[in-house]
């Protein structure tokens, strides 16, 4: 059985698929929706380099986010595929927060 989803992302429409995070509402078909933010690689770096100069997360030494995944580029198609992986292997529920 094939599992459907809808994947949709919230706020600003265009991003950097190199340098940038976005959140992420997932609806599986029937069994409810979930939240997740995707950053990628380069994005993690340009935060702690923010945040060295900020201040934030003691001047840069640690970054976290609640449901934060980590993929090589925010392509939807990334985005699709990780969601599909996460559900296949029965993690997406660990990594994601459960909204419905």
């Amino acid at each position: 059985m094939t599992t459907s989803f809808d994947i949709r992302v919230l706020g600003c429409q265009t991003w950097n698929i190199n340098d940038d995070n976005v959140d992420v509402e997932i609806v599986v078909d029937g069994l409810g929706r979930y939240a997740g933010t995707f950053f990628t690689l380069q994005n993690i770096a340009t935060l702690f380099e923010k945040n060295q100069q900020t201040g934030e997360c003691a001047s840069g030494i640690y970054l976290w986010a609640a449901n934060m995944i980590i993929v090589r580029d925010l392509r939807t198609e990334t985005i699709r595929q990780t969601v599909e992986d996460l559900w296949r292997t029965g993690e997406l529920e660990a990594v994601c927060h459960r909204i419905e």
